[in-house]
Order: structure tokens, then sequence, then C-alpha cells
């Protein structure tokens, strides 16, 4: 006897019936849940039976049963009964012992034992291909949403389509440039009017500048003292 062995025929009893003892270690309890809603309500459950465990001991006889119904043996179940104590020696040892689909054993810190079903156990024969239902309404795809570019070969085969598809436009900030003959009489002038702005405000917060750049030193004398511009030699 192995512990495959054990744990299929557990779960096989726990399939028809609501409780199962298991001498030395407690009792298997299934217990029917209703069908729930989860994820905040958008995920509807199917009912289930979950499994649970209590350390309190009671009627062994079905199991006994059940298994000299599988072995063969006639009212003989030394065997069991010494599988299961050396299967405790093994989880007082290692604090832990695994039924393989089922669940695992564990000793709690004060020398109690604990059972942790498996979350993929289904031990609901009713229920059974009953999967939860998703009550969101799902988005449409953007992916599939989105239209499709048109390839080259698809333009060959529709000219009239293409011819209609509308062509992208141009940036707002796109400016034309002007040619370079324009760009450098653009500059000149720009130029000129500067300087012409800056020598008109010379002439006339300091005027004795520019005289000196318009006019010659006896131009200068007949402007400033013109009651002796006779006296000049000619």
């Amino acid at each position: 006897m192995d512990v495959d062995f054990l744990a299929g025929l557990i779960r096989d009893l726990l399939l028809e019936h609501d409780s199962l003892n298991l001498p030395g270690f407690g009792c298997f309890v299934a217990e029917e849940m209703p069908a729930s809603f989860s994820d905040r309500g958008f995920i509807l459950n199917p009912p289930y039976r979950r499994l649970g465990f209590v350390p309190e001991e009671g009627d062994d006889s079905l199991l006994s049963a059940s298994y000299r119904q599988f072995s063969g043996s006639s009212g003989d179940d030394s065997e069991l009964v010494h599988f299961l104590n050396e299967a405790k020696e093994q989880l007082m040892q290692n604090c832990s012992l695994v039924l393989p689909g089922l669940g695992r054993f564990k000793l709690t810190g004060s020398g109690g034992i604990m059972f942790m079903a498996e979350e993929t156990l289904d031990i609901s024969p009713d229920s059974c291909g009953l999967r939860p239902v998703s009550l969101n309404v799902s988005a449409p795809n953007p992916q599939n949403a989105q239209p499709r570019r048109s390839t080259p070969s698809a333009a060959k085969a529709n000219p009239a389509s293409a011819a209609a598809a509308p062509k992208p436009a141009a940036p707002a900030n796109s400016r034309k440039q002007l040619p370079a003959f324009w760009r450098i009489t653009l500059s000149l002038v720009i130029t000129a009017a500067v300087l012409l702005g800056g020598f008109v405000a010379l002439s006339r917060f300091a005027p004795d500048i520019t005289d000196k750049l318009l006019y010659t030193p006896e131009e200068l004398e007949i402007l400033n003292y013109p009651e002796d511009g006779l006296n000049l030699s000619r």
C-alpha cells in the first residue's frame, strides 16, 4: 500500500460522502458551497464542495470497508492500520505529509494537525464541467477596429480606390523658402534701414559727429558762423 492509493481511495469516498474519518489524524468534511461572485462582482463562480478537516475522529468503518473491498481482503484491515501509523510518524518527523491530488497535512505550532486542500481539488460531481462565467462586457479590440493599410498590390488592383484615398495633409508649420536672390536682397534692405535709422538718431542726439561726416571744415565754419563767411578765402 502506498500514499497514492490512500489518497485516491479518500477522494473516491468524498465524492459520495460528506464526511470521512482517517484514524490517527482526524475527519475530512465536505461542505456544499453556493454559487458566488468574485472580481468585484464581474465573475460568477459555480457551486462547489469545499473540503475541510477537523481533528476530532469519528467512525472509521467507511474507510475500512472501502479498503477491504478494493484490496480483496476479508475482514482484515491490519495493513491499513499499519500504513496509517507509519504515515503519522512521517508527519511527526517531517512536519508535513502530502496526499497527492488532495492536499497536505501539516503540524501546527501547538502540535496539532491541520489540512490544506489543493486549489484545483474538485469533489463536486453535480457541478462537474461548470466553469466561472464573466459578466463583464469586453470592449472591442482596438487592433481589430483599425483600418487596414493599403499595400502596393492592392492599389494596383483597384486604382479608383487608390485615387480616391485622401492625401496626407502637409504639416501646419511648414513654410516655403524664398529664393537665394530675394533672401540676399531682403537682408541688404533690412541692413540699410537699420544703418539709416541709426544715423538719423545719431544726428539728432549728437549732431557734431554727423556734421563732421557730412561737411568739410570750411562748410562747418560757414554753418556755425555765417557772419564770418565772407572773410573766407576763395
